[in-house]
């Protein structure tokens, strides 16, 4: 439930505890400090171990997260802009969170102790670049509504403020002149608003082409392909990471992105794949593409050697080719600003070398 919420754009704040001793409406709860649960029944000399039951209070979230008590202290750094009145210079922490490993999610912080340790993160599905679920510590001066009211104003800026009653049903067949024309209005412009933050969430996307690794590049890498006017088959799993299919040739792709030179077994990985092609039979010629992003956290401009020498002579005895995520970028900005139709760029893939170039008049911003 929790996972199919944030992925609907929306978020989760969580007040959590300021520490381990919180109290709870049982009458009996004893703190494990080992196994940092909540023992709930009467002391354990009074009761046989199978009536104790363990509480943890992050039991209904769908990643791991537990609390770690800590020192305490008052210095908090690297407070994420727009939480600095709730960690401010009355703010005291006894309280850290610790992600356990986890491949589906990441994540955030919101604040950091001296030693650089989470006090306050968001948690977000590695695969979905919407909600998230917020892990805000209590302050102990502070009351709930006090910061449900913070949180909306200075986070999200909501005005919690009351106004008076609640308008009475009836009040519905109330209506002055030009009220509704002026809601019509607003509901035209907030439509056109509407499609033109779809409309940027989409540019700004291909914009992981020149920093993101795997599992990002593989979803974006075919979408900027197909928007180029190529037909690109879907990836299948354990086969290949997807298929150009042009009327001279089919090329077998093998999509990656490191923060260092592109290695040895993805060329080998390309190989399979355009064996498992072969294999099909579905094709009358079968290339293998690799679409790299070598050293992602520099520059494109300060790139150099992105794929390693015995990767590249791997790939140039088998007569496979290379088209990098930043030339994909610079074509989906080239056909942005210039348009560009599918023949132009399959002239590129079907280059007689290893290493496809751009021409010109596109690597020169023409």
């Amino acid at each position: 439930m929790v996972k199919k919420y944030i992925k609907t754009e929306r978020d989760i704040i969580v007040c959590c505890p300021n520490h381990l001793k919180t109290n709870t409406v049982s009458k009996y709860i004893n703190y494990n400090k080992i196994s940092n649960k909540y023992l709930i029944g009467p002391p354990s000399n009074r009761i046989s171990p199978q009536f104790v039951e363990e509480i943890n209070l992050f039991d209904w979230l769908p990643f791991r997260m537990v609390l770690h008590e800590e020192i305490g202290g008052e210095y908090i750094r690297d407070i994420e802009s727009g939480w600095e009145w709730h960690f401010n210079s009355s703010f005291t922490f006894a309280m850290r969170f610790l992600m356990k490993s986890d491949e589906d999610y990441t994540r955030h912080h919101i604040a950091t102790n001296r030693s650089e340790e989470s006090i306050a993160v968001v948690i977000r599905h590695k695969e979905e670049d919407e909600g998230g679920v917020y892990l805000i510590p209590s302050k102990d001066n502070q009351t709930y509504s006090e910061f449900v009211r913070k949180t909306l104003g200075n986070v999200y800026g909501i005005d919690a403020g009351v106004g008076g009653r609640s308008p009475p049903e009836w009040l519905s067949e109330c209506s002055l002149p030009g009220e509704t024309n002026i809601e019509q209005t607003i509901a035209q412009h907030q439509t056109k608003i509407d499609d033109l933050k779809d409309e940027l969430k989409t540019l700004e996307g291909y914009k992981n082409l020149l920093y993101e690794g795997d599992n990002q590049l593989e979803r974006i890498v075919p979408k900027a392909l197909r928007e180029l006017g190529l037909t690109v088959g879907e990836e299948i799993p354990g086969k290949r990471d997807g298929i150009i299919e042009t009327d001279e040739t089919a090329f077998a792709l093998e999509i990656t992105g490191t923060t260092n030179e592109v290695g040895l077994d993805k060329a080998r990985q390309l190989d399979n794949w355009v064996g498992n092609v072969l294999e099909e039979g579905d094709y009358e010629s079968t290339d293998g593409l690799l679409i790299p992003n070598g050293s992602i956290n520099d520059s494109p401009n300060d790139r150099e050697d992105i794929v390693s020498s015995n990767a590249m002579k791997y790939i140039e005895q088998r007569g496979y080719k290379i088209l990098t995520t930043v030339d994909i970028y610079q074509l989906i900005e080239h056909d942005l600003e210039h348009g560009m139709d599918a023949q132009m760029v399959e002239d590129i893939l079907h280059q007689d070398q290893i290493f496809l170039t751009l021409p010109d008049y596109i690597s020169h911003g023409g």
